[in-house]
């Protein structure tokens, strides 16, 4: 093999190699994360926040926590965080599958095996 098709072949495996790196680091760190977020969609966020009820109070009617937490701001936002990171995953997923099928329906022929 010549010296430019041995880099060439290098570098395709060593680009490879670190993409699948990073690749797994990600889904790593979003193992950790995914549980968090399923949880914190479904309840208003604990820290410290300012008064949005002092107009309530002044007009001495009574708060609502169960819509205070229904339409609390980030924890709306965490829901349509992890209703699109469902559907990422999803395409993600079918298009590693297909990456993986092609490559090995490429070098079925080349290893005389199915992959």
């Amino acid at each position: 093999m010549s010296f430019v098709l041995e880099r060439k072949r290098d570098r395709d495996e060593s680009e490879i190699t670190s993409l699948l790196g990073e690749l797994r680091a990600e889904v790593t760190a979003l193992e950790t994360l995914i549980p968090l977020a399923v949880d914190a969609q479904w309840t208003a966020a604990p820290a410290a926040r300012p008064r949005e009820d002092v107009t309530v109070r002044m007009k001495h009617q009574k708060s609502d926590p169960t819509s205070d937490i229904a339409l609390d701001s980030g924890r709306l936002e965490c829901r349509r965080a992890v209703v699109r990171s469902r559907s990422v995953l999803r395409a993600a997923t079918v298009a590693m599958r297909g990456v993986r099928r092609e490559l090995a329906r490429a070098v079925e022929p080349w290893t005389g095996e199915a992959l």
